[in-house]
């Protein structure tokens, strides 16, 4: 499980991040409780879903093609919800 504290307004976060997802092709479904996202690599797809409680998201992958590391996954999502920098 990978667990993220929530930084800044989680409806603006969770947007941002479902953005993120859609433009990279993968789908994103939920609210500020609880939802559902997948995308595909290389290999084939990621699926996860995440709950929100107590300022954080706990974010459990349910599939995941067996040659891509999870730790790989857990980049990637920590990528999508790392705060955006103004430019």
């Amino acid at each position: 499980m990978i667990q993220l504290a929530v930084k800044g307004k989680l409806e603006h976060t969770l947007a941002r991040v479902e953005r993120a997802v859609l433009d990279q092709g993968g789908q994103f479904q939920g609210d500020s409780r609880a939802g559902t996202f997948s995308g595909k690599t290389p290999l084939g797809e990621v699926q996860g879903e995440y709950r929100v409680s107590d300022g954080q998201i706990c974010i459990r992958i349910l599939r995941k093609p067996s040659m891509v590391p999870l730790g790989m996954i857990e980049k990637q999502i920590r990528a999508f919800f790392a705060e955006q920098k103004a430019t």
